[in-house]
């Protein structure tokens, strides 16, 4: 008596494999760094350094550059907001705020766009210390009653280097 194996039997080890291998939407050389308890996740590249504790709920670091007075970086920071506040209304409230906390302070651009589907306005600016003067892109992602703010920034020198990795990281951003 001969036994047949359904044909789905055999293909579905081979499946499975190919299925896990999707699976993973981590871009090639980056890192997924999830935040369950402030529901967020992103993505990172693999040689950057993961602080806590630098008054941002996570900071992430390129590697040091021999005689670099400074490293580019990445920060997520939250606060609540009111619920029907949009992302523009929020960015147009923190305008003053940095020129008061940041020095020489110079807003570039901004536009309206979308984040994993979440409403957000990205935008740059520019800030001077100590003579050096940094170049920054930031996203401000509303939901949830929630501004989740990604700042990106380097040495202006630096900046174009690192421009397509801090768009990686920022358009990255998942809300859980």
């Amino acid at each position: 008596m001969t036994r047949r194996i359904p044909m789905l039997a055999l293909i579905a080890p081979v499946l499975l494999v190919l299925l896990s291998a999707c699976g993973s939407d981590t871009m090639s050389g980056y890192q997924r760094y999830e935040d369950d308890k402030n529901g967020f996740a992103l993505q990172y590249p693999e040689d950057w350094e993961q602080l806590h504790g630098t008054g941002a709920l996570v900071t992430f670091m390129a590697p040091a550059e021999p005689g670099s007075p400074g490293r580019p970086n990445a920060t997520v920071t939250m606060e609540p907001v009111p619920g029907d506040m949009t992302p523009e209304a929020y960015l147009e409230r923190a305008k003053p705020l940095l020129a008061q906390l940041l020095p020489k302070y110079a807003f570039g651009d901004q536009e309206s766009v979308k984040v994993g589907g979440v409403d957000a306005v990205r935008y740059t600016y520019t800030i001077e210390i100590q003579e050096h003067r940094m170049n920054l892109v930031g996203y401000a992602l509303l939901t949830n009653n929630k501004a989740y703010v990604i700042t990106a920034g380097a040495l202006a020198d630096q900046y174009e280097r690192y421009a397509d990795t801090f768009e990686k990281i920022c358009r990255s951003m998942e809300i859980l």
